[in-house]
Parts: C-alpha cells; sequence; structure tokens
C-alpha cells in the first residue's frame, strides 16, 4: 500500500485548527471549511477526502475532535418500517439484509468493490419498500472498505425516469441480519411512464437463462408475474419477452458450445456430429449427413444470403463462382475391424467480392466420396435451398468436377453440354447451316493455370529441353485465349504439322516445308511484334480430303455431336500427318509425336479450357482464373487453422470451420452496413428504373432451368431426401470409352495418381523466341580485368603495366553475347576475318581466358594507340638487381570513347550526306546512335521515336538543307545517361531502317562512393540471354552470375542486333 502525501498525524494538527467550523458543516460535504483545511496542504488532500475522513470517523478523529456522532444518533432514530425527513429534504431507510445475501455482495479478500451482482441484490431490497418500487434503479459504483477502525460502505444510485437518487452510507450488523440505512432524495411519481424495464445482467441473466430452458419464454413471463406482482405491482423487473427469447439463446448457445467443444471417448465422430446436427446452432447449418460413405453438406443461412446478394449485384459484370477440393484437412473416419475410411475432401464455393475478405465461402462439403454424383447432389441440395445458378463457374480440370457442375447448373451431362455448344459454334461460323442448340445458362470453364500445368507434366513435355518444352506451352497459351474456332482450327494443324515433322527448312524447290511455315507462324505470336494473318497458313497448306462441316447433322442425337467432334480432331491430325512428310536436310528441334497424341486427347475438352465460347455466351474472359478458392484454402489452413496441427478429427475441424465461417459473415455483414452508412452521409440517391433482366427469366422459383439446350425427360426425377438421382441415361454415356460414372475428385494424387508442381505463367509476350536454336546456350568466358595480372606483361621487348581495362573488357562481353545469341551478328563477325576486334571476340568464346586472347587484348590496346604510356623505374629490393624500366598505360575512359577509337570496326552503321544542289556526297561511320537530350526524360518510352527520327545537315557551299541517308548493320550501339531503371523496364526490341533489333546486352557504370576520392567507377555488361535470363559480366570477379530482372542499373550504352 503506498504511503499518503498527508499523514494522519498531521492531518489532525490541521483540523484542530478548525474544530468547531468542521461541528457546524458535518453534514456539508460542500462547506467552505473542506477547502480552507485542503488549501493548508497546498492541495495534496482534495476537500472530499478531508470530509470522507472526518465523515466516517477514521482514526477515531470525531472522539479526539471531541464531536458527538450525528451519524449514528440517525441510525438509532431510524427505524426498519418507519421514514423521516432530514435536514437537506431527503428521506432514511433503514432496510434488513440476510447474512447469506450479504456474503455474496461483500467484496472478497483484499479486493474493494462488491461482488457481481450486488445491484440486483440492492434492487430486490428496494423494491420491498412500497415508496421505492415504482423506480427503475440503476446503480454507478459500490464498495466496502473494511481495514481501518470504522468499516464503511458506499453505494450510489439514481431512477432512469424521475432521476431520484439512492445512497447508502451506513450499515449495522445485527443478529443473523444486517440492516443497511438508505438516503433517497428527489423522488417524483409523477415523471414514471412505465416505459423502461430494468436490464437483465451478470448472474441473474444466466440464472433466468437456465430456468427458460426448460419452458417457453411465455410460461415463464406468465408465471413469474405471480410472484412478483407482490413486491413489483408494476413488474418493472420483469423482462419482456424478447428479451427472455435472446437470453434463453444465449444460454442455449453456450450449453451447446460446451457440447460441441468436450472430448468424450466413448463418442466417435460421427455420433457427435449426429448430435450437432440436431443441436442450435448447428442444426440450420448441417444439411445432410451420411455414414457410408462419409459425407456432411453444411452452409449458414448468411453464406446462402451473402451469396445471392452477390448474384443480384452483379448487372454489369458476370457472377462468377470458383469450385475446388482439398485435403489433409480432417482424418480418415476409424471403422470396425481396425480399418479406416477413404480420404475425406473438403469442398468449397468461393465468390470473390470488391470488401477486405476478397473471397467468400458460400457453401462447404466434407466427403469420402469422390465420384461426380456425390458431388452434383451436393450443388443440386443447395441449389434447392434457394441459391441461383452463376453466369460462370470455374474449377481445375476434373472430370467429376466439371460434370457435377454441368448437371447441377445446366441439368445436363458435360458431354452433352459439350456437344450442343460445339454445334452452336459450327452454326456461328457457317451461315448455310441451322442450329437448333440453345445456350445454357452457366458457362463452364477450366482454371489456366491447371490447364499449363496439365500440358507441363504430359509424358511427351519431360526430359525435353527447356526451350522445347517453353516454345509448346507458350504455344498453348495462344490457343487457350483464342476466341474464334476457325483461329484455333489453325494453330492447332499448325502444332500437329510442327510436332509430326522430322525435318524443317526448305524443299528442293526452295519453298517453304508446311513445318517451317507453322514454326514461322507459333514464333511469331509468340514474340507478338505484329500481327498475324493466319490464312497464309491455310492458303499454303496442300489440300487434304476432309469432312466438310456442312454435313454434320445437327437434328441428330448427342452421340452423332461426339461424333463430330472427334471427327473433328482426327480431320486435323490426319491433315498434319500428310503435311509432315516433306524431308529436308534439317531436323527439326521440335519434332514429336508424342506430344500431338496428348495435344489430341486433351482437345476432348477444348471447349472447356478455350475461350472460343466467350462470343457465344457474349461474357466472360479469355482466361478464366480458380484463384479465389485456391487463396481461400491458404487462408484456411495457415490463418485460421495456424495454431492447429492439421489433419483435425472431422467433427472438431467441423465446428471449428463453422465458427470460422460465421465470424467472416459477421465481417462482412458490418462492412455491408459501414458501406450503407457512408453512402447515407454523403447523400448518395441512385434512381433506378425497372429494367428487364433476361439472365432472371431464366430460372422459375422452383429453381428449373426454362433458357436450356435439351428438352425435358420425361423420366428425370431427384430425390434429395433418399440420397438418390434417379434420371433417364442419355445415349453418349453408354459408352465404356468416356463413362462420367467413373470420373473421380484426384486432389493432389490421393484418389488415384501423384501429381507434379505448378510452372510459371506463359501468356507474356515472349521475343526471344525468334532466335532459339536446336543447340545449347553458348557458355561465355569472363574477360580479366589486367588490374589483377600482377606480373608485368611482355610485348615487343617491353614489359607493359595495363590498368583500368573494364570499359574495353565490357564492350567486348556485349559483343559475345550478340556473337552467341544473333545468327545475323555471327555470320557478320565469321565473315569480316581481318576485323582485329572480332577475333578477340572469337578467341574468347573459343579459347577463353587463355594467354593468346589475353595478348591479343594486350595487343590491341597499344597499336591503337589512343591511351597514354608513361616509363616509370621500379623499386628493387636491397642486393638485387636494378630492374629494367616498364611502361604503365591506364584505358580509364568512357565506352563511348572506346566505340570511337575502333569505330572502323565497331561501327553501327554509315551516313550517307548528299546535296541535291551542288551534287556534292560525303559519308562518314557512326559509332552508336546518341539520343536527344530532351527525351531522356522519359527515355524507354520515346526510344522507337529518338531511333528513326530523320537526321538532316546543312550544305555550306549552297546553303540547303538535306536528309541524310543512314545504312544499319546487324548490331546496332546506342548511348544513353538515364539514371536507374530495372533490366525488366528496357526495351526488348527497337526498330531501325525496317528491321527489328532484339535486346542483347546492356553496359552498366557503377558510381565511385561518396567516401571514395581516388576511385573513377567501373564498368560491367549485363547479358540478355536466348532463354530470359540475365548474366552478369564482371572482369573483375571469378565467374559471370545470373541476375534477377528486377535488379536496377545505370545503363550507358546498349546493344542491340537481329
Amino acid at each position: 500500500m503506498r504511503k499518503p502525501k498527508v499523514g494522519h498525524d498531521e492531518l489532525m494538527l490541521g483540523l484542530f485548527e478548525h474544530q468547531q467550523e468542521i461541528e457546524q458543516s458535518l453534514h456539508h460535504s460542500s462547506a467552505a471549511i473542506w477547502k480552507t483545511i485542503s488549501s493548508q496542504f497546498s492541495g495534496k488532500i482534495t476537500p472530499k477526502a478531508v470530509y470522507t475522513f472526518v465523515k466516517t470517523n477514521r482514526r477515531n478523529c470525531l472522539e479526539t475532535l471531541k464531536i458527538e456522532e450525528p451519524l449514528k444518533q440517525r441510525k438509532s432514530d431510524v427505524s426498519e418500517d418507519s421514514d423521516s425527513s432530514s435536514d437537506n429534504g431527503s428521506l432514511g431507510y433503514g432496510l434488513k439484509l440476510d447474512l447469506s445475501l450479504w456474503a455474496k455482495i461483500i467484496p472478497k479478500v483484499g479486493e474493494r468493490y462488491l461482488q457481481n451482482g450486488w445491484t440486483h441484490v440492492i434492487n430486490d431490497l428496494l423494491m420491498k419498500n412500497g415508496d421505492l418500487n415504482e423506480c427503475i434503479w440503476k446503480f454507478k459504483y459500490g464498495y466496502f472498505v473494511s481495514d481501518c477502525n470504522a468499516p464503511y460502505l458506499k453505494m450510489n444510485g439514481s431512477c432512469k425516469e424521475c432521476f431520484g437518487t439512492v445512497v447508502v452510507r451506513d450499515f449495522k450488523v445485527l443478529d443473523g441480519e444486517v440492516l443497511l440505512t438508505f438516503e433517497v432524495s428527489n423522488i417524483d411519481k409523477g415523471k414514471h411512464n412505465g416505459k423502461h424495464k430494468r436490464h437483465l445482467t451478470g448472474e441473474r441473466r444466466r440464472e433466468m437463462g437456465k430456468a427458460l430452458a426448460s419452458e417457453p419464454p411465455v410460461n415463464f413471463q406468465r408465471n413469474t408475474a405471480v410472484e412478483l406482482i407482490k413486491t413489483d405491482p408494476k413488474l418493472r423487473t420483469l423482462p419482456n419477452l424478447d428479451s427472455l427469447r435472446k437470453c434463453k439463446e444465449e444460454f442455449m448457445n453456450y450449453e451447446n458450445q460446451n457440447l460441441a467443444t468436450a472430448s468424450s471417448s466413448r463418442q466417435g465422430p460421427i455420433e457427435k456430429l449426429h448430435i450437432l446436427q440436431f443441436t442450435f446452432p448447428y442444426q440450420t447449418a448441417i444439411h445432410h449427413l451420411s455414414v457410408c460413405k462419409f459425407d456432411i453438406k453444411y452452409w449458414s443461412r448468411e453464406q446462402l444470403v451473402t451469396y445471392n446478394a452477390y448474384i443480384k449485384e452483379c448487372k454489369n459484370i458476370p457472377s462468377k463462382l470458383a469450385v475446388d477440393a482439398t485435403g489433409c484437412v480432417v482424418k480418415k473416419i476409424p471403422r470396425p475391424h481396425n480399418s479406416h475410411s477413404g480420404n475425406i475432401f473438403l469442398y468449397s464455393a468461393v465468390i470473390h467480392t470488391s470488401s477486405k475478405h476478397g473471397q467468400i465461402p458460400v457453401t462447404q462439403m466434407l466427403s469420402e466420396s469422390h465420384n461426380t454424383d456425390s458431388i452434383a447432389m451436393w450443388l443440386l441440395l443447395w441449389k434447392r435451398q434457394g441459391a441461383l445458378v452463376p453466369k460462370v463457374v470455374v474449377c481445375d480440370h476434373s472430370w467429376a468436377l466439371l460434370g457435377a457442375l454441368c448437371w447441377a447448373f445446366n441439368l445436363m451431362y458435360l458431354k452433352a453440354y459439350m456437344s450442343n455448344m460445339f454445334s452452336i459454334l459450327i452454326s456461328t461460323h457457317n451461315p448455310n447451316l441451322r442450329c437448333k442448340g440453345v445456350v445454357p445458362a452457366c458457362f463452364i470453364r477450366v482454371d489456366y493455370a491447371h490447364v499449363i500445368k496439365i500440358v507441363s507434366h504430359w509424358e511427351s513435355m519431360r526430359k525435353k529441353p527447356r526451350r522445347f518444352r517453353e516454345f509448346y506451352l507458350h504455344s498453348m497459351s495462344i490457343l487457350i485465349k483464342c476466341t474464334r474456332l476457325s483461329e484455333s482450327e489453325k494453330l492447332i494443324k499448325a502444332l500437329f504439322v510442327l510436332a509430326n515433322s522430322e525435318f524443317i527448312g526448305n524443299d528442293a524447290n526452295g519453298d517453304q516445308t508446311p513445318a517451317q511455315m507453322s514454326k514461322n507462324i507459333l514464333s511469331d505470336l509468340i514474340a507478338q511484334i505484329h500481327p498475324i494473318d493466319l490464312d497464309e497458313l491455310e492458303g499454303k497448306e496442300r489440300e487434304v480430303s476432309q469432312k466438310p462441316v456442312d454435313e454434320i447433322d445437327e437434328d441428330g442425337d448427342n452421340a452423332e455431336h461426339d461424333d463430330a467432334i472427334k471427327s473433328w480432331i482426327e480431320n486435323m491430325l490426319e491433315h498434319s500427318r500428310i503435311q509432315a512428310q516433306a524431308v529436308t536436310n534439317e531436323d527439326n528441334f521440335h519434332y514429336c509425336p508424342d506430344f500431338a497424341k496428348d495435344l489430341a486427347r486433351f482437345l476432348k475438352s477444348f471447349l472447356l479450357w478455350s475461350a472460343v465460347l466467350v462470343p457465344v455466351f457474349n461474357y466472360g474472359n479469355h482466361t478464366e482464373t480458380s484463384t479465389h478458392v485456391e487463396s481461400y484454402f491458404n487462408d484456411l489452413k495457415n490463418r485460421s487453422f495456424a495454431n492447429k496441427q492439421l489433419p483435425l478429427r472431422v467433427d472438431k475441424f467441423f465446428v471449428a470451420h463453422y465458427r470460422a465461417i460465421q465470424g467472416m459473415m459477421i465481417m462482412c455483414s458490418h462492412e455491408k452496413q459501414k458501406e450503407a452508412k457512408t453512402e447515407l452521409g454523403n447523400e448518395i440517391t441512385i434512381k433506378e428504373q425497372p429494367v428487364e433482366d433476361k439472365s432472371e427469366k431464366l430460372y422459375e422459383p422452383e429453381g428449373r432451368i426454362i433458357m436450356s439446350s435439351h428438352k425435358k425427360q420425361k423420366n428425370t426425377k431427384t430425390e434429395l431426401g433418399s440420397s438418390v438421382i434417379t434420371r433417364e441415361q442419355p445415349q453418349e454415356c453408354e459408352s465404356e470409352e468416356w463413362s462420367e460414372e467413373d470420373w473421380i475428385e484426384n486432389w493432389r494424387g490421393q484418389g488415384v495418381c501423384p501429381k507434379r508442381r505448378r510452372t510459371g505463367y506463359y501468356g507474356v509476350p515472349c521475343p526471344e523466341v525468334l532466335t532459339l536454336e536446336a543447340e545449347k546456350k553458348i557458355k561465355i568466358s569472363l574477360l580479366k580485368n589486367l588490374n589483377q595480372i600482377r606480373t608485368p606483361i611482355a610485348f615487343n621487348k617491353e614489359k607493359y603495366i595495363i590498368d583500368n581495362s573494364c570499359p574495353f573488357d565490357s564492350v567486348i562481353q556485349a559483343l559475345a553475347v550478340g556473337y552467341c545469341d544473333s545468327l545475323e551478328m555471327r555470320r557478320l563477325v565469321d565473315e569480316d576475318g581481318d576485323n582485329i576486334i572480332f577475333k578477340l571476340v572469337k578467341s574468347l568464346l573459343k579459347d577463353g581466358t587463355k594467354p593468346i586472347t589475353l595478348k591479343m587484348r594486350i595487343e590491341i590496346l597499344i597499336k591503337c594507340g589512343k591511351f597514354e604510356c608513361k616509363r616509370f623505374e621500379p623499386i628493387s629490393a636491397p642486393g638485387k638487381n636494378q630492374t629494367k624500366h616498364m611502361l604503365k598505360m591506364d584505358c580509364a575512359c568512357n565506352v563511348s570513347y572506346i566505340l570511337t577509337s575502333f569505330i572502323d570496326e565497331l561501327h553501327s552503321g554509315i551516313e550517307s550526306m548528299s546535296c541535291q544542289s551542288c551534287g556534292m556526297k560525303r559519308q562518314r561511320q557512326i559509332p552508336f546512335i546518341t539520343l536527344d537530350c530532351d527525351e531522356r526524360k522519359d527515355f524507354f518510352a520515346s526510344m522507337q521515336k529518338s531511333i528513326i527520327k530523320n537526321k538532316s545537315f546543312f550544305c555550306k557551299t549552297c546553303s540547303v538543307e538535306n536528309n541524310v541517308q543512314c545504312t544499319a548493320r546487324p548490331f546496332l550501339f546506342i548511348d544513353c545517361d538515364h539514371g536507374y531503371i530495372a533490366l525488366n523496364e528496357l526495351s526488348l526490341q527497337v526498330k531501325y531502317n525496317d528491321r527489328n533489333y532484339v535486346l542483347r546486352a546492356v553496359i552498366h557504370f557503377e558510381q565511385p562512393s561518396a567516401s571514395t576520392v581516388i576511385a573513377i567507377g567501373h564498368y560491367v555488361t549485363y547479358g540478355k540471354r536466348l532463354d530470359g535470363l540475365w548474366e552478369l559480366f564482371d572482369d573483375c570477379s571469378r565467374e559471370f552470375t545470373t541476375v534477377s530482372s528486377n535488379y536496377r542499373i545505370n545503363p550507358h550504352l546498349i546493344l542491340y542486333s537481329f
């Protein structure tokens, strides 16, 4: 206990000085004497504390001051049932309290404040007095101090209606009971309107909830009213029916929570789930529970309301639903004879909203059965409960999920859906063909990433070079995004021809073979340099006999439609085999007949994973994604169950999952309310006219689809209550080759076979594909800086020490990258045998950093005569012969100076200047292209404009301005000083003199640090290789390294080539 600021002895001395004033002001807490005493101690003790000290007779201060205690006299004058008026107009009451109730309200040992529930005890005591039972008492605080000479009690309260006050200031313990003395003031019965009720809180609320558990609230209210009418004539303490119902609900939830969390060894997971199915609040969430095979279908009412509201709000954009399954969340269920159930998957349907939560689950199922019927029953039951049909539904390439989604949302088999849509596609591309098919209500799509993953895991793609796989994956990405059947067909033919052709190039007549034309078209599409006319390929193809599209009978059954899809694929495959028979002297790097077989097999679901149906439905994206449900699964495992070790027992997982869902729904509802309040606060009024929405008329109240592509079957019947679906089987499902009943969900291979890890995204342009070759990427040796060579280098009977060769080395490394990755530049270097720079480049690639390469570099630097050589006499050690003088050469310069010094060997082009008037002609070599200063602020956005900008010269003889004609070489140097920029922000291509140049290398200047005064900086080269990786060539390092494309550099010179 802390020491008081004013000691008791010091306080008593101060009180003795004002003994007479204290006796006169003992009943007035606001008297001036208390402030006088407080100011005497410089405010260390408040006036209220001084009054309390004297009034409660602490440390027997009244006896010491020889003042009679009027409070005791008033106690004795007040009887239990009588009341009297005091000097200030208040009323005093004395009420008795049993010791058992007194023990429930007095503080515990070591505490000061009264126990919880003391307000109800005091209120019941006041209600027994007839003069006070009409007030609605509310109490602010109450405390009891017993660790002093005179223990004291204080309770303050007031009436909610008349604002009267009640104060308990004294108590007296008698035999078996306690007498409490009340002071009541300002009571005005005329202000009582009878509208308020006393709040039901704390322990009294729990006791009443327990009593309500055994009888309805109405009966409880009636029975309680009979007992309360004696002490509370107006029933001010009797709660209304709404409060009683809420009290009962809270108690039942509390009991159910204890029941759900309790782990009993006698009950298994199935028994506990069965109990929860009939226990509030889970009874409204569990809609179906079966034992063998196990499954539980559950969703809350809030989820259903949220989903339907989302569907109705999506007027301008199509509503989208993502469905997927995951495992490793629940344990297998034990079965008799030491057996266990199969793997149990969690199926979930998720929508994506603009709220902070993003993805919101709308329905769930835990199931041991993973076939089409079990998944379809889950979705049909959900739709029967009132769920609307979405515009687009996305899932992975699981036949079980696809078949279930098609049957649940379109009421047709998956093969009938694809056959119907294929007939509609053909009719849209052939105006002479009539089709009776009708567009279904729901657009079924396959996730783009899953399609790329499936293709990358084909057996024909495994153990193949990286560039081989990337070429076909880029091609498949383009095929996925095609929106016209004719374009898709030509791309598929090109893939078939290229994969089935063993040879490529030109035939004996010099014409390109179909395989070469197919490769060129695919490469240009992947690079996305300019639009490609796919009709060019069609015009040059040889005629192949194939079945005309007009011969397809649209009035036939679904089996004939399926034959149409199959014949469409076989015709293209047979057509490609005939086109692939050309023989040349060049092998085809992309030859892979197994890829053609895998593609033909995968084309059976072409309408599901491509964008050809987007124009038919008139909505949807070129690529769809199911990342919403994948993100929700990640959030579920790594956040909601972060502190729990998965897998859990199925009943424990269900309870925890349901709570997480309810919390998410509450947060979403709260955000909706905040948005609504914000709109009202901003006074935004939106007047909507009734618009006829055709999509809303696709469904009747019973959920039956009106606008459908199939006729209603007579023998179709769905009985969800008995977990049986009986319907007439279409003819196409009788085939054993492709039976939908045998499809299963195979999440992560736990159903049938293992799966592999995911790959990257292949939808971005890839200009490097234009220069891909069959051989492997050529490894480039690193040219060492001459600073690191400690011994002098002998040349022409002289010894040289050369410093700062990094500008020259960086240019040589950039040329080496261009030589390895550019065919045109390699041809130029090989043909120009007298070029000393090109000889050094070829020596570096052939011999590496051998002495022959180092001597060739020193010879070039010495013979150019652009760098100053200084003689110096080295200091020899005592006792040794004097060392002969040496020559020291400093090659520190700008990289642009290197190109200017070797302009005959490294010029980027030739400028021809001719005057139209006087006939003057002149040519000059340009080492690099310099950009205008005013365009460097946005250099890479205006690079193309700066390069193709027309130049002119002024003829001094005739004073006429003429244009300059530029002749470019296969490589092009661009001088720039733009500042720091990321490697991936560089322009991959530039166009100069109607030729496309591809980025090869960038020379980066590392500025010296501010603390280093002598340093002059350093040049390094970043090479953009054929595989898309960036390699760093630093002549001060031991070897080259691979860097990220996000690395920021300070480019001074950029190399482009054909």
